[in-house]
């Protein structure tokens, strides 16, 4: 995998919530697999605007590829920082800081089954899966 993306930088793709397993998860997708021993709280904070930072820890994929925060409280405004330093299997780290800014929306079983379905033809199509 190291061969694969040997000198391609690190960046984010796509910063999104959705719906994994039944819960609201913000995943964060990157253009490179992520080393796996690293502490990602040092790097990732997720930030509720009312209630300070939230409860609960990230998790990496099983491609290496995504960091997912999971069971979102609905109906709350997020703030999303990606800070310089976290590392991937190719040893290079993000070069610039990421913020996001997401609004939390009660969804609907219908629409949640639409957003598992786009999300994964998206990552069909860049060969993430």
């Amino acid at each position: 995998m190291i061969k694969r993306y040997a000198g391609k930088d690190v960046t984010i793709l796509d910063a999104s919530e959705l719906q994994l397993d039944g819960a609201s998860a913000m995943v964060v997708t990157f253009s490179v697999p992520l080393e796996p021993n690293q502490d990602f709280s040092q790097f990732l904070n997720l930030i509720d605007v009312k209630t300070g930072k939230l409860d609960g820890a990230w998790e990496l994929s099983d491609n290496q590829m995504e960091l997912r925060f999971r069971h979102l409280p609905p109906s709350r405004e997020l703030n999303l920082t990606v800070n310089t330093g976290i590392k991937a299997v190719n040893e290079r780290t993000i070069t610039a800081p990421f913020e996001k800014k997401s609004k939390l929306l009660k969804l609907s079983l219908p629409w949640v089954l639409l957003a598992k379905v786009l999300y994964y033809q998206v990552k069909l199509r860049k060969g993430y899966l």
